[in-house]
């Protein structure tokens, strides 16, 4: 989810105008785990609503591609 973000931050940039979504994409962090998140100290909710968002998206092109209906 976290890639296909990144993917399409740098491929389709105009999709991107929000100046509170791009200042936290500055501050979304690999934890030295693996994970991804906000670096200490500030948020990331608009960065996961917009990974989650382009992946629905994603699945829905997916359905319609093999004919399946969406309602």
């Amino acid at each position: 989810m976290i890639e296909l973000l990144s993917a399409t931050l740098t491929t389709k940039t105009e999709i991107f105008s929000s100046s509170r979504l791009l200042t936290e994409c500055r501050t979304f962090v690999r934890q030295n785990d693996g994970r991804t998140g906000a670096a200490a100290g500030v948020h990331d909710d608009c960065v996961m609503a917009m990974a989650m968002a382009l992946q629905v998206r994603e699945e829905m092109r997916g359905c319609r591609k093999a004919g399946i209906e969406l309602s």
